[in-house]
């Protein structure tokens, strides 16, 4: 982020932002703590219900079985030549501006 530099002319200088949840709102439980309370005590929230994670799968599955390839390319470049199929339609790519 941006910041005010010091003093009184109007100059902006980088700053990293740091945020500590833990500084601002004290100490939360371990990884998985409040996960494996909620489970003994019944709390089923957190949790997934199984019809929903297979549904999930029934849409993604088929999309993990026909990905497309990677296709490498030069940094800084309009993208590598298979590119091309998805603007066909459009004619081709066209820069911004």
């Amino acid at each position: 982020m941006q910041a005010k530099a010091p003093g009184s002319r109007l100059i902006s200088r980088p700053a990293d932002l740091v945020v500590s949840g833990e500084h601002a709102l004290g100490e939360g439980p371990e990884p998985y703590e409040r996960l494996i309370d909620d489970a003994l005590d019944g709390d089923a929230r957190l949790f997934a219900r199984e019809d929903g994670v297979e549904q999930e799968w029934r849409i993604v599955e088929p999309a993990l079985q026909h990905a497309d390839p990677v296709h490498l390319y030069e940094p800084g470049s309009w993208g590598p030549p298979e590119a091309e199929r998805l603007v066909v339609d459009h004619d081709g790519w066209r820069p911004r501006g």
